[in-house]
Parts: structure tokens; C-alpha cells; sequence
């Protein structure tokens, strides 16, 4: 059984180390001959005249001297050759591979310089890359990247997924021109790469901060549904706000659906009915105002409004198929209100809603023209998670619209760079979208920690995460602790025929015997208990390519030539670039835009009249007349008594 290798040990540095300790003991062995050298000669000349000693005698001594030098180094550079064979035999811990025909399996960690140059693109200093989207590590002072579709970086917190991983793939995806969304949860990674972006001229740099929204580019979720409503009609604005709906009211339970389904559509009525009416101000067509038309006001509880906003719509408006089934009390209309009021939430605080609205941010733009988005949303200040999701899944949406209108494929490449993506929760858009757009030129590279936290954290089912961790084909392991992730990781690679051999003794009454024997073993890979010691900082990078799996150097970013030039030369230098990033930011927006409250009321000061829509206006059959009260018109409101009289029951 063979010790744990390490693939981040520098193999010219070894090499020179064994020629130097061969060339310490050539000197060592020539001081010894030399002091020597004469009894040795006369030892020789008398010791047997059969034997060639005369021809030892008469070798000069420095002949013989430099002999014994190249003896030395000949045995330091062979020490240095079988370490490299025994560093590169295909495994990583466990037994000897047997030799002849692999009948458990053939499985290799491929480790060889010569073979990972062949397999990875290569990036030297002063240099663009030669090609791909992730860098998997470093060989002989290059970074090294593969070109992946969609990949999955596996690391648990502080193994420096972002100084070995993350900046690195994000400044090479820059230097080729693509297009970037990043996940910068810290806003650390906006911190490194931004005045090295900024000062080339060539991409769009945005900054969207929900975390300092005074101070970020402005976003507005609603802006695709009103520019697909002035495009394609009420039917393009339906098709993005059910996508934005699922962000804001994600999937319940199964107990929960009547509400969870009753709130996006609940969502979609009042953000169709707002945008397409004409007389509200196009600055107040806002999620804002969607939550503040269905918000209790002037005495009115929030069923009422939700009453006056139906009552509001002409016959045959598309909001009303929508809105029409939770008119009044009896369809559950207060608990789907209620549950809507609720995800809202995050989206209507005083303080972030100051960046939600005249977008500035350009979606559509993502696809056609060079540009760095950096989402930061550190939950110091908040929970931001569903504002960066519904973020994330439209730019999905514009991207993809953006290939459909290009014959299938985005003019500018782009890479989504999704830090901590677990906690971004589920989304619906990405489990769908991932494997469709692989030849769409968008690709995903998902950073989390495990499968368990993708469960725990995201929402995701077990059959959603495997799946997800099946579509990104190209895995980066800098640590796994999650033993069903190992698992999972340990089976992608394969076994491999290992040869074991067992010791047997047998203790008589009057002998003993003993007996060794060797067999076949089929043997994994790398195990699962094998595969949670494995870390980066220690071992290297696994790369798991098409269940090929790779093993390279990893370095921290400033241990190679990309942290001089991003200006990472010190902690020092570091310190100063995140404070320059996160300290006197200019103010942008300093205040919310004005709401629209909804409809006003039939009657200055009168309750509106309840109104019960009729299947003709909601574009139904009679069938379900019975859903909006078939047995008549609901209970008017009673009359107030006159002055004087008591009212009876």
C-alpha cells in the first residue's frame, strides 16, 4: 500500500534537490578518494597479479575523481526517476497496479506533464490564453485550462476556491472576450479583477450591488416583461413574468401548492394588469408597486383591493384569467394574498428597492457585446438570494432569446461564474436550461460545496441535484467531507486491477507453516473515504473530465505570474484593493420611485361594489362557473341602518 502522494510538489525543484545531494556526495566520495588515493594504488599493485590492478593504478586520480562525481549524480538523477514513476503511476493511494490484462478494470489518474499538456490549453505570462473557459491549475509556471461546456467546482469553505479557481477562470474568460455574470457574494472577486478589467476598455464593466444599492447600477426585474409586452404582446409579457414569478414565489410544498401556484398567478394579474395600462407612469411600473396595489389601504383589507383591482379590468383583459379566480373570499384569495405579501418582501425593502427600477443593467445586451456583470449580496447587510436568483434566471432568458435570434448561438460567448451558487436557492430555469444550451455558447460553472448542500441550502430534490451534478460534465475537486458526494465521485471514476497479496500461518503441535499467496482485487480509483482527505492546498486539483480523472498542481493565485499583474503582490496590496472597491462609493440612487397603489375607487369614500366575473370575461367555460360563485352573485355588502333605526337580523 503506497503513502498519499501530493501533485502540488515541484518536480524541477526535486530534481534539482537529488542532483544536488548527488553532487554533496560526489564531493564527499572525491575528498575520501583523494585522501586515499595513494595506499589504494599500492594496495592495488600487489594484491593479485592475475587481476587487472595495474590498469587501476595507473588511472590519474583526477580521471577517477570526476568518475566518482558522475557515479553520484547518475544515482541522485535516477533516485529522482524512480520517484517520478512511483508520483505518476496512475493511482493516488492504494495497491500496486498488476500487470497484464486488466480484467477489474483499467481506470488512471492521469498526473504525467507530458499528457495534461496534451489534454489542457495553456497560459503563460504576457500571454492570452490558447482556449478554454476553466482553469483546473498550473504546470511548469502556466496556467493550465480546459474547455469545458458547464463544470462543478467542489470545495468546502477555505480551501481557496476563489485565489485558485474562480479569479483565475474569470480574468482568462475576459482576456478572450466573453461575456461574464459573476457571483461575487463578498464582493471580493470585483475587488481583484475590476481595475485590471477597467483599465483594458474592452467589456461593459457592471457593478450591481444588492448589498449597497445606494451605490449600484440599477436593475429592474420588470424591465423583459415590459419590453416583451411592447414587442410581442400580452403573450411575450406572460411567458417573462411566470419565469420572474417562479424566482419570487419559489416551489412550495406539496401541501402548499394551491397557495404557491394561487401566488404566481396572483403575481402575474397584478404585474400584467400595471404594465399595460397606459395612464401609470413608466416609472412606477415597479415590483414595488405590485406589492402596494395588493397592500391594505384607506381601510380596505387586502381581498378588497384585490375586488376593486378585478373590478378595474375591461372584459377580456388578458390580467384577468389571472386575477378572476381569486376574487373574493371564498377562493382562498387572503392566504394566496397573504403568501405573495410574504416573498415580496425582499424585494419591496426601503433600501433596496432604490436600484429596482429604470434599468440600467442591459440583459439583452449580454450575448451581443462584451460585458462583466459582478453581483455582490453579502447577507451582512441582508438576504438578497432570491433578488440574485431572479437575476441569474433572466439572463438566462435574455441569453437564450439572444441564441434563438442568432441562428442559436450567442454572437459573444458567456460564462456564468456562480459563486456559492447553493445559496442562491432553487432555480427552476437552470434545472431546465442546462442541458438544452450547450451549443448555444453559455456556459455555466456552479461553485458549491456538496450534494448535501444543494439539497439543504437550494431546495433542490436528490434526483434534481444528481441531475444538475450530471449535467455539469467537467468536475473541479479541491475538497469533498460529504460522504454521499465522494460516493458519487468515487463511482464517476472507476476501479482499476490491483494486485494483493495475503500472508497465511498455520502454528501445529509439532510444526508450523506459513504461506504467501498473491490474487486479482478489484480496487476504486480513488475511494470515498480516500477522496474527503484530499485538498487542494495539500494534494492538488482533481479534475473528473468525462470520467477521465486528472490530477494537477494547484497554486494560489500569487504563487503564478497572474498576481503581480492583477496587483496581488501582498496582503498588503490585497488590503488596499478591497478598500479602494468597497469604501467611497458614489451615491446613485437615493430614493425609492413612487408607487402605483392601484385603481382608485368607484365612489369617493364608498366600499367598491364586489364584482363577480362572468366567464365571458375571463375567457372560460361554463364548467367552471361554479369556481366564481354559480349559485348567484356573492352577498353584497350590507347597508348601514338609517339614523335612528336598529338593524335586525
Amino acid at each position: 500500500m503506497s503513502g498519499q502522494k501530493s501533485f502540488n510538489v515541484d518536480e524541477g525543484a526535486h530534481l534539482r534537490s537529488c542532483l544536488a545531494w548527488g553532487a554533496l556526495a560526489g564531493a564527499a566520495a572525491d575528498a575520501a578518494l583523494a585522501a586515499s588515493w595513494d595506499p589504494l594504488c599500492g594496495w592495488a599493485s600487489t594484491a593479485a597479479s592475475a587481476l587487472p590492478w595495474d590498469a587501476a593504478a595507473a588511472l590519474p586520480l583526477p580521471t577517477a575523481l570526476a568518475l566518482c562525481s558522475a557515479a553520484c549524480l547518475a544515482v541522485g538523477a535516477a533516485n529522482h526517476v524512480a520517484w517520478s514513476r512511483s508520483l505518476h503511476d496512475g493511482t493516488w493511494v492504494g495497491g500496486s497496479r498488476a500487470p497484464g490484462a486488466a480484467v477489474h478494470g483499467d481506470a488512471r489518474l492521469v498526473s504525467s506533464p507530458r499528457e495534461l499538456r496534451r489534454l489542457t490549453s495553456g497560459w503563460d505570462a504576457g500571454k492570452a490564453p490558447e482556449g478554454g473557459t476553466l482553469v483546473v491549475g498550473s504546470l511548469d509556471g502556466s496556467l493550465r485550462l480546459l474547455d469545458s461546456v458547464h463544470s462543478c467546482v467542489l470545495a468546502e469553505s477555505g480551501e481557496g476556491k476563489s485565489r485558485r479557481v474562480i479569479i483565475p477562470t474569470a480574468y482568462a474568460n475576459f482576456l478572450q472576450g466573453r461575456s461574464l455574470v459573476v457571483n461575487d457574494v463578498k464582493g471580493e472577486i470585483r475587488a481583484m479583477l475590476s481595475p485590471a478589467m477597467r483599465a483594458a476598455g474592452t467589456h461593459r464593466i457592471v457593478d450591481v450591488m444588492f448589498d449597497r444599492p445606494a451605490s449600484s447600477a440599477r436593475f429592474d426585474p420588470l424591465h423583459r416583461p415590459v419590453a416583451a409586452l411592447a414587442a410581442e404582446g400580452p403573450g411575450g409579457a406572460v411567458r417573462e413574468l411566470r419565469e420572474l414569478a417562479r424566482c419570487i414565489v419559489p416551489r412550495g410544498e406539496r401541501g402548499d401548492a394551491f397557495f404557491t401556484d394561487g401566488a404566481r398567478n396572483l403575481f402575474i394579474g397584478v404585474a400584467l394588469r400595471m404594465i399595460e395600462d397606459p395612464t401609470i407612469p413608466a416609472e412606477s411600473k415597479t415590483v414595488m408597486s405590485v406589492s402596494a396595489a395588493i397592500s391594505p389601504l384607506g381601510g380596505k383589507g387586502a381581498a378588497e383591493r384585490l375586488d376593486e383591482l378585478v373590478a378595474s379590468c375591461p372584459p377580456g383583459d388578458p390580467a384577468l384569467p389571472f386575477l378572476g379566480a381569486l376574487n373574493g373570499e371564498r377562493s382562498g384569495a387572503p392566504g394566496i394574498i397573504s403568501t405573495l405579501s410574504t416573498y415580496l418582501a425582499e424585494y419591496v425593502d426601503d433600501n433596496v428597492a432604490r436600484m429596482l427600477h429604470d434599468d440600467e443593467i442591459g440583459l439583452d445586451r449580454l450575448g451581443e457585446e462584451p460585458t462583466v456583470v459582478f453581483l455582490s449580496s453579502s447577507s451582512a447587510s441582508g438576504d438578497y438570494r432570491r433578488l440574485v436568483q431572479t437575476f441569474v434566471a433572466q439572463a438566462l432568458s435574455a441569453l437564450r432569446t439572444c441564441a434563438a435570434a442568432h441562428a442559436g448561438r450567442c454572437p459573444v460567448e458567456t460564462v456564468l461564474l456562480l459563486d456559492e451558487a447553493a445559496s442562491l436557492g432553487r432555480n427552476e430555469r437552470l434545472v431546465q436550461d442546462l442541458g438544452e444550451m450547450r451549443s448555444e455558447r453559455i456556459h455555466v460553472t456552479w461553485v458549491c460545496q456538496s450534494l448535501l448542500q444543494m439539497q439543504s441550502v437550494s431546495g433542490y430534490s436528490r434526483e434534481e441535484a444528481e441531475t444538475i451534478l450530471d449535467l455539469l460534465k467537467d468536475k473541479v475537486v479541491l475538497s469533498c467531507s460529504n460522504p454521499d458526494t465522494a460516493r458519487n465521485l468515487s463511482e464517476s471514476m472507476g476501479s482499476y486491477t490491483a494486485r494483493a497479496r495475503s500472508t497465511s500461518r498455520t502454528r501445529g503441535a509439532s510444526s508450523d507453516s506459513s504461506g504467501t499467496s498473491d490474487s486479482l482485487v478489484r480496487r476504486p480509483l480513488i475511494s470515498p473515504d480516500e477522496l474527503m482527505r484530499w485538498t487542494g492546498r495539500e494534494t492538488g486539483s482533481l479534475v473528473i473530465r468525462g470520467g477521465v480523472p486528472l490530477a494537477l498542481p494547484s497554486r494560489d493565485i500569487t504563487e503564478t505570474f497572474l498576481g503581480p499583474e492583477l496587483g496581488m503582490t501582498s496582503p498588503e496590496a490585497e488590503r488596499r484593493l478591497m478598500e479602494a472597491a468597497l469604501t467611497g462609493l458614489e451615491e446613485r440612487n437615493r430614493s425609492a420611485p413612487p408607487v402605483w397603489r392601484g385603481p382608485s375607487a368607484p365612489g369617493a369614500g364608498q366600499p367598491p361594489k364586489k364584482r363577480i366575473a362572468t366567464p365571458g370575461d375571463l375567457g372560460l367555460t361554463t364548467a367552471r362557473v361554479a369556481l366564481y360563485g354559480a349559485k348567484g352573485a356573492r352577498n353584497p355588502p350590507r347597508k348601514r341602518p338609517p339614523s335612528g333605526e336598529t338593524a335586525h337580523a
